[in-house]
């Protein structure tokens, strides 16, 4: 009887586990690209992850802009605690830089990450729903614009020819991408920079708690 009764069990839980809503289940507490994006509040947060971009102080490897500059000029000299010590570095004063040693790739992921962020914010705020407020919409494109022209102006200056993406890619479309020349890629940057700065949603200046967000000011001056 008691083995009876074992096999009865099995096969409940068997049949029972076979069942699809037992094995598909809706994702709990992940919060997924296609269900995102559809209030101003995470419309808001897609545009912070744009500016966060900014402050990265590294990013396949140890990449501080400000430190590198300063390195490969004469303010001060790369290394820390001895010859080896940050060896990326010390090849980039000493302009000895390889395809294998050297800051550029955490510098090449920064920047296209930050490319990335701000063709898909502008591209969600584009399609956001009707009831955000279209002046929150066309001044957080803005702010996104303002971002690709400035990571396009590092990465130009940087590596010369680079790739020129300006929509959200699938991955089935990123490997067909070429590079360009810098003709184009400050094209591009001048495009993005009037087209914010003409933007009346854009303001002049902001409130002490917005301190830090793009104005027109800040639109000006890098495009002069």
């Amino acid at each position: 009887m008691k083995k009876q009764n074992y096999i009865y069990i099995l096969a409940v839980l068997f049949f029972a586990s076979c069942g699809k809503d037992y094995l598909e289940l809706n994702p709990r507490g992940t919060t997924l690209e296609t269900n995102f994006y559809k209030t101003q509040e995470e419309l808001f947060q897609g545009l912070v992850a744009v500016y966060d971009v900014a402050q990265w102080g590294s990013a396949g490897g140890y990449t501080m802009v400000t430190g590198l500059m300063n390195a490969a000029s004469d303010d001060c000299f790369a290394g820390g605690s001895d010859a080896s010590d940050q060896p990326s570095w010390v090849a980039y004063d000493n302009f000895t830089l390889n395809p294998t040693l050297g800051p550029q790739e955490g510098l090449w992921i920064k920047y296209f990450a930050g490319i990335y962020r701000a063709n898909l914010i502008i591209e969600k705020l584009e399609n956001a729903p009707a009831d955000i407020p279209a002046n929150f919409k066309a001044r957080g494109i803005a702010e996104a614009k303002f971002f690709r022209a400035f990571f396009y102006f590092d990465l130009i200056r940087y590596f010369k020819n680079v790739p020129l993406i300006t929509t959200n890619l699938g991955t089935d479309e990123i490997e067909a991408v070429t590079q360009v020349g810098p003709s184009e890629i400050y094209a591009q940057v001048e495009k993005d920079l009037r087209e914010a700065r003409a933007e009346a949603a854009l303001p002049e200046s902001v409130p002490p708690n917005e301190l830090g967000r793009i104005t027109k000011g800040a639109v000006s001056a890098m495009l002069g």
